[in-house]
């Protein structure tokens, strides 16, 4: 049987809609509501025209927008034009077969979906995600914390858990270690080793961390507890310890905390009530080690050379001043030795601080007798030397 008209599409679309026109004499433009009452609409490049029933060939017609459609040549009375337009222009667009093929749009399903991988439908519990996008791996309730992981731009990788709450990993002793890492295939570090306490191993060239029931034992409700573990032992001690708050040392009231250590140099210099006293640079500098509230220091100090010194004389430069309390008196231990003009056999000479006060006064003692305008018996090469303590 011969076929009049050209060759029909590879036609294979999921679907098509067809609009019926009884064309006017020389009617060529069909457009907007058709016999039945519905409006021409479709894809350009993807309809098909026919009149009387023959299927016109993409010359025999036009197209402008996706809702009119000219014929080249004009119909007569009574004509019937068809246009059918289809969903998908097939082979020319890509379609996904039955098998195979891949998606490159957005894809929505409104009916059931079933598959074998990672999905509320999976024929096994490996991962769930619930609608308040909780992740569960082999479970489908959330029993514990729900955890969430984030990848960053960098190739980082973040996980952190609902409510604040700890991450926890749990094994068996005999399924080995919580977790491992590896940098290559040669350095791997573990956590949580079969059979031990918790442990941070590192690879072979380095010591890792270890935590031992013997050593640091957590303690999760924060119960005190004296005597309970040591940090470190006899043999395995730790080198640098940095603390930002302060250690209590035999006890746990505020008496008992250590909250400040401190060494170091102070410079010091003879101060005369009237006229001057030059130090030797050589003999001008002290030392100081601070623990607490408490100043050791020690000096050695000399005089060089004198310019009319008279009235009280004191050392200045303390590293720290003294608190004011008017009821406070430092006394530091003697001199050893301190050449001044006119020294009995009996003579001593004195040192303190004052409260609120940076600098030693120097004084004399002279049986029954204290003399605080001293300085005027300095002379050049006179010395001294002082140690002790104070409180700030």
């Amino acid at each position: 049987m011969s076929y009049i008209g050209t060759e029909p599409k590879d036609i294979r679309s999921f679907g098509r809609t067809k609009f019926d026109y009884t064309a006017t004499q020389g009617q060529t433009a069909f457009t907007g509501a058709d016999d039945d009452g519905k409006v021409l609409a479709f894809t350009v490049g993807q309809i098909e025209v026919y009149v009387n029933g023959i299927l016109m060939d993409d010359s025999d017609f036009t197209t402008t927008g996706t809702g009119t459609v000219t014929l080249a040549s004009a119909a007569n009375l009574n004509d019937v034009v068809n246009v059918v337009s289809f969903e998908s222009n097939i082979p020319d667009n890509d379609y996904v077969p039955a098998s195979g093929g891949t998606f490159t749009g957005a894809v929505t399903h409104t009916g059931a979906f079933t598959s074998k991988g990672i999905d509320d439908n999976a024929d096994a519990t490996a991962i769930t995600i619930d609608s308040s996008e909780n992740v569960m791996v082999g479970k489908t309730a959330t029993n514990y914390q729900t955890v969430g992981v984030e990848a960053k731009p960098d190739g980082s990788l973040f996980a952190t858990a609902a409510n604040n709450g700890p991450l926890v990993a749990t094994r068996k002793s005999s399924d080995g270690n919580i977790a491992s890492f590896y940098k290559d295939s040669t350095n791997v570090g573990n956590i949580g080793s079969a059979g031990s306490d918790i442990t941070i191993d590192g690879p072979s060239e380095h010591t890792g961390l270890r935590f031992e029931a013997a050593d640091i034992t957590p303690r999760h409700n924060g119960a005190a507890s004296n005597n309970y573990t040591s940090l470190g032992t006899a043999s395995s001690r730790f080198k640098d310890l940095y603390l930002g708050g302060g250690a209590y040392i035999g006890g746990t009231a505020a008496a008992n905390k250590l909250d400040d250590y401190e060494e170091g140099d102070w410079t010091a210099a003879f101060a005369s009530q009237y006229g001057s006293i030059t130090v030797n640079n050589s003999y001008k500098t002290g030392q100081y080690t601070k623990i607490g509230n408490t100043v050791h220091i020690n000096i050695h100090i000399r005089a060089s050379a004198i310019s009319s010194p008279s009235g009280n004389l004191t050392i200045t430069g303390l590293p720290f001043s003294t608190p004011n309390n008017t009821d406070l008196r430092t006394s530091l231990a003697p001199a050893i030795h301190f050449s001044m003009t006119g020294m009995g056999g009996d003579e001593l000479v004195l040192a303190y601080i004052s409260n609120n006060s940076n600098v030693i006064s120097l004084a004399s003692q002279n049986g029954n007798n204290i003399y605080s305008a001293i300085a005027a018996r300095v002379i050049a090469g006179s010395e001294l030397y002082i140690g002790g303590h104070y409180s700030i």
